[in-house]
Formats: C-alpha cells, sequence, structure tokens
C-alpha cells in the first residue's frame, strides 16, 4: 500500500489526478468528493438539489455519484475504494470496489441507503476514500471501461445527456492530457513547491546512482581485462575513465535542469 510519501512521489508519474487538492491526501489514501453527477438507480434520474447543492439519496434507494476528481493510474498500480466512516455509519452500505491499472476518468461509486430516512451528500465534500497499491509486476491489463463507467449508466438506462459534454473532455480521456492539467493546476504547483528537492527528485536520484553503480562496474571489468591480458591501457577503458565522466555529469545537470 502507498503511504503518503510514496502518493508525493508516483503523484505526475505513475498517478495522475485532477482537480488537485493536497488536504484530500491522508496516511495512505486519498479522499475523493462528490460532484453534482448523481443518479437513483431506481428512479433512473438526477439526485441532485441545484437549490441545497447537495445529492439526496431516497430512504432504500441506491444512488450513482462521480466524482470530482479524474484519475490515472500506470499499469504497476491499481487501488481499493473505502466507506468514510462518517458516512457509513449512518446507515449506508460499505463502498467496496478496485481501480485497474491504466485506469482512467472520474470514478462512479455506488451509494446504497439502508436507512430509514433520506441521505444528503454536499456537493464537493468528501464520501469515498481510494488507496493504491505497487504492483509486483506491471500488469498487461487492458481496461475496457468508459471513464465514469457511462456503460454502466447506459446499461441501467439512465440518461446522462445533460453531463455528457463533461466525459468528451480529452483529459477526462487522455492520460496525457490529464497529466498537462494537473502540472499545469496552481495548487499541484504550489504543492511540488513546498517538496523537500530530495522527496521532490527520490525516484531520479535511485535512478542516477544505479546507472553510476553500472558504470562503475563496467570500468571495474575492463580494468580486469587489462590486469589479466597484460593490456596496458585498452581504448575502451581509456574513454570511460577519460571521457566518460565529462558526458555523464553533463547528462545530470541536463536532466535536472529540464526538471524545474
Amino acid at each position: 500500500m502507498l503511504s503518503d510519501q510514496d502518493l508525493f512521489r508516483e503523484l505526475g508519474t505513475s498517478i495522475y489526478i485532477f482537480p488537485f487538492n493536497k488536504e484530500n491526501i491522508k496516511g495512505s489514501s486519498i479522499n475523493l468528493t462528490a460532484s453534482s453527477r448523481a443518479w437513483s438507480v431506481q428512479q433512473k434520474k438526477t439526485i441532485f438539489n441545484k437549490e441545497g447543492n447537495k445529492i439526496t439519496i431516497p430512504a432504500g434507494e441506491t444512488g450513482l455519484i462521480e466524482t470530482n476528481e479524474v484519475i490515472y493510474v500506470s499499469n504497476k498500480i491499481s487501488g481499493t475504494y473505502h466507506s468514510k466512516v462518517g458516512l457509513a455509519s449512518s446507515g449506508v452500505g460499505h463502498v467496496g470496489t478496485t481501480l485497474d491499472p491504466c485506469w482512467i476518468g472520474p470514478s462512479l461509486i455506488a451509494i446504497h441507503n439502508h436507512s430509514g430516512g433520506a441521505l444528503e451528500i454536499l456537493v464537493n465534500s468528501s464520501f469515498v476514500s481510494v488507496c493504491f497499491y505497487y504492483l509486483r509486476t506491471p500488469s498487461k491489463y487492458e481496461s475496457t471501461n468508459k471513464p465514469g463507467q457511462t456503460d454502466v449508466l447506459a446499461k441501467l438506462e439512465i440518461n446522462y445527456s445533460q453531463d455528457a459534454s463533461y466525459f468528451e473532455n480529452d483529459w477526462v480521456n487522455q492520460p496525457e492530457a490529464l497529466k498537462r492539467v494537473m502540472l499545469d493546476s496552481n495548487e499541484f504547483k504550489l504543492f511540488r513547491e513546498k517538496l523537500s528537492p530530495i522527496s521532490r527528485y527520490l525516484d531520479d536520484i535511485k535512478f542516477f546512482v544505479k546507472i553510476t553503480l553500472v558504470y562503475l562496474l563496467i570500468i571495474g571489468i575492463f580494468y580486469g581485462i587489462e590486469h589479466f591480458s597484460g593490456i596496458k591501457t585498452h581504448p575502451l577503458s581509456n574513454w570511460l575513465t577519460n571521457v566518460g565522466p565529462s558526458g555523464w555529469f553533463l547528462g545530470i545537470i541536463i536532466y535536472f535542469a529540464s526538471k524545474k
């Protein structure tokens, strides 16, 4: 399971989320908020109340609520959705579903109201949490689910035509477009500025350490060849020890300068 520190490193690399709110990131999860896109399974119509800016799920019915947040995860990450304690204690059925690798789109969450009265959820309030997990090996699974699972809405004969234009946004359907709007958002820029340089570039630092070790290993191999073969100076080892380091350091400088 990814901690908040893991999430900080993966954001912009293997996890994209927009709109972004750092306050919704907890110790090992991210709280997701309710959008106005909500429908009753039984009534086949919207349950969003414009006047109160809230969603009302009648007693004994199931509400389908789209999250404000659009999420993308790479093929090395999956996730699970979980109920919020405050909401579950009010008589709501537990949320328990999965986030597949390579998913992109808002999340469609089913909320079952088992209480004896109507359940109200304010738009933009957090109502479900998602936890992320590293996969031991990258997944080759190709998700066929549509963003926001509009195919599920269609199958249930729920009319979402008034929100159809939202689902057509490129950042709702395309990982690179989602990454771009996340990176360009003021909230994410402020979040990145507050991260320490070590936290921000930890994965890059690990990568260059590995490259350095491989580089030193290659040099050691050629020096070993020289020692046992009697060759005073192998041309390639001479290049590795004299020219190679300059290119290596220049590459590091260019790489980190381009990341600013």
